[in-house]
């Protein structure tokens, strides 16, 4: 069975934003529509409905969008203190009440 070309990019994109992005098959068809065999189903031939390609181009979109890898590592690497011999702060305890 031959697929429809706009069902052959929508896989293609799959697979590359997979492969960018390390996200297992089943974890993305989750995220993306609910449905963790999304991406088996539609290469056994299933056809998506158009509101399933727009959740799935929306979900890439927003997902990329959102941080680099590069800004997280770089975010974090800002947020963490350092005493000058290089041991990190230690973690500030909120309490709640009057102190003992």
């Amino acid at each position: 069975m031959t697929k429809h070309p706009t069902v052959k990019k929508l896989l293609a994109d799959i697979e590359a934003y997979l492969d960018r992005t390390g996200t297992s098959r089943s974890t993305f068809g989750l995220q993306a529509t609910g449905d963790g065999y999304l991406i088996s189903r539609i290469e056994q031939g299933r056809t998506p409905t158009l509101d399933t390609i727009e959740k799935v181009y929306r979900y890439m979109d927003r997902k990329t969008k959102a941080v680099s890898p590069k800004q997280a590592i770089q975010a974090m690497i800002d947020r963490t203190e350092y005493y000058p011999s290089g041991r990190r702060k230690p973690f500030k305890f909120i309490t709640q009440g009057k102190p003992k």
